[in-house]
């Protein structure tokens, strides 16, 4: 107690001198103002112009990026790719990556299981690379220099396609950029090449990356093409001979050997002599058991060829489609959804083929919408109960007109910390409403109670700012502060990274900051032009009443 009181009486003093020379100086600069009212409500819409300006130049996002210092990659080589040639390349990223000095630990897995849940692009050419870094090289730019370097390890790879980033949280998009082209049954040629012609052009628009188009590369397959009338001849069916192909080719497991807790399954196939050459397959005897031989060539109208299948094949809403997904850095998303959309129309027009631009732009404006609409809801509530409590009509305005004000700061604070404007920040301007309004409402009800019992309406309006100017700085001083830990301006200072609780910054401090930033930024401006503006617009509406 007696440390914290030496520490704390100095500074106690300090603030008591500055408030007391900050009361002897309002109540004159008040005075002032109320005597140049046409000046203060020009300097308030000047102020509310501006910020009106930087608002739209604001970059909107649906939530902001956060970054936690861990990303996944996807990486896939040419299908049938084997499993062994997979894992010996991703061991060369493996060495590049671990050598440098940011990265903690890499995990690599090459392959999936047979029974996972997976999708249809994967298998035993495909591989997932998780880098973890270490904690004091957390921030973005060196997860995006990192990031590059295993990019720049796996283009030096042999048959590799373009890797796909996924981050690991569950609050960023790890595509947040989808273009889908749509088309008809026999559209799926046309909406290949609109799918890889969108992305060749993506991939030159400086800050894309991570472009992945259309199907996907497919596998290669052999394809039998059965003549149905000498099937019909034959007695055989297309179903029939295409399972016992099968069998005889990719084999089946009728039963498995356990030995102790290990279960090996037994697969009966064609040794490999005959099964390696497409003459084998021709040659395969497709009749039942205990029939004459039926070489397979014999019921087809031609010879079987190789050729590469499609990847998958998508719906989307019954019709077919092909995706374009790419992720952004540098631009808003906005900005991306346009630049995205004026490549693809011209792309699809040309290829006789629909294209529609999702992913979370469409988001962000469904979300915009509806926080909006709270927000009104909110002013609405707001004014309506002021308006009961003051029973009257045009005090509650006066009040109100201290939101306004309070935009001025925010937009300003987000604009000059380059602050996305997400649907963060509006639950913020929500939270700003039910706050702001507070010293307006101190502050006219004060003057309020001072007009009955004094003659003159300045008057009454003077001595009711210098009463409520210590409790109107205080409680903004207090709220200011108790927000300041949110907003991860706390990392600047030295040794922040040792605060507890990730009151330094920490993971995801990126999407807890835009809110409180603000609140903090429209609590300034709506306390400091509450102070002078509120009281003015007092004077001139309680003139014009009198009147």
């Amino acid at each position: 107690a007696f440390v914290a009181r030496a520490l704390l009486r100095p500074a106690a003093l300090g603030f008591g001198r500055a408030y007391g020379a900050l009361e002897r100086a309002y109540v004159p600069f008040l005075a002032g103002c109320l005597r140049r009212r046409g000046v203060v409500v020009l300097f308030a819409l000047a102020a509310l112009g501006v910020a009106g300006w930087r608002a739209s130049t604001l970059s909107p996002d649906l939530l902001p990026d956060t970054w936690t210092g861990e990303f996944d990659v996807k990486v896939a080589f040419a299908p049938g790719t084997p499993l062994e040639r997979t894992a010996a390349r991703m061991r060369e990223v493996e060495g590049v990556v671990r050598e440098r000095p940011e990265v903690d630990w890499v995990a690599v897995t090459v392959g999936v299981e047979a029974d996972a849940d997976r999708a249809a692009d994967e298998g035993e050419h495909t591989a997932h690379l998780t880098v973890h870094l270490k904690e004091r090289h957390a921030n973005p730019r060196t997860e995006r220099a990192v990031r590059q370097a295993v990019e720049a390890a796996l283009r030096d790879l042999p048959d590799v396609q373009p890797p796909e980033f996924l981050p690991s949280t569950l609050f960023r998009f790890a595509i947040p950029l989808r273009i889908v082209f749509f088309g008809g049954e026999g559209d799926l040629a046309r909406l290949g090449r609109a799918a890889q012609e969108t992305a060749a052009a993506l991939r030159r628009l400086p800050g894309v990356e991570g472009v992945q188009a259309g199907f996907g590369r497919g596998a290669r397959e052999v394809r039998l093409v059965f003549d149905r009338v000498e099937l019909y001849r034959r007695g055989l069916s297309a179903e029939e001979v295409a399972d016992r192909v099968r069998a005889k080719v990719q084999g089946r497991v009728p039963t498995a050997l356990v030995e102790g807790s290990v279960r090996t399954d037994i697969r009966v196939r064609l040794q490999p002599s005959d099964r390696a050459t497409l003459r084998d397959l021709e040659h395969l005897d497709v009749a039942p058991p205990g029939s004459p031989p039926v070489p397979l060539l014999s019921v087809l109208k031609g010879a079987p060829e190789v050729a590469e299948g499609p990847g998958e094949i998508r719906r989307v809403g019954g019709r077919h489609a092909a995706i374009v997904q790419a992720a952004y850095e540098g631009l808003d998303l906005a900005g991306a959804g346009v630049a995205a959309e004026e490549l693809a129309r011209p792309i699809a027009a040309r290829h006789a083929v629909e294209v529609d631009v999702a992913g979370p732009s469409r988001e962000a404006s469904r979300s915009t919408r509806a926080l909006l609409a709270a927000l009104g809801l909110a002013v609405f509530l707001v004014y309506a109960v002021m308006a009961a409590q003051f029973e009257s009509l045009w005090q509650p305005v006066l009040i109100m007109a201290s939101l306004p004000l309070a935009a001025v700061g925010a937009v300003l604070l987000l604009d000059a910390l380059a602050v996305p404007l997400s649907v963060v920040t509006l639950l913020g301007a929500i939270l700003l409403v039910g706050i702001a309004v507070n010293n307006a409402i101190v502050l006219v009800d004060c003057i309020n109670r001072r007009r009955g019992a004094t003659a003159s309406l300045r008057e009454a309006i003077l001595l009711a700012g210098r009463e409520r100017l210590r409790p109107i700085l205080m409680t903004t001083a207090t709220t200011i502060l108790g927000l300041l830990p949110l907003t991860g301006l706390l990392a600047l200072l030295p040794g922040a990274a040792s605060l507890p609780f990730g009151l330094g910054g920490g993971e995801a401090a990126e999407l807890r900051a835009p809110m409180a930033l603000t609140v903090i930024g429209g609590l300034v401006t709506s306390t400091l032009l509450t102070l002078v503006v509120v009281p003015v617009l007092y004077d001139l509406g309680a003139r014009r009443t009198r009147t």
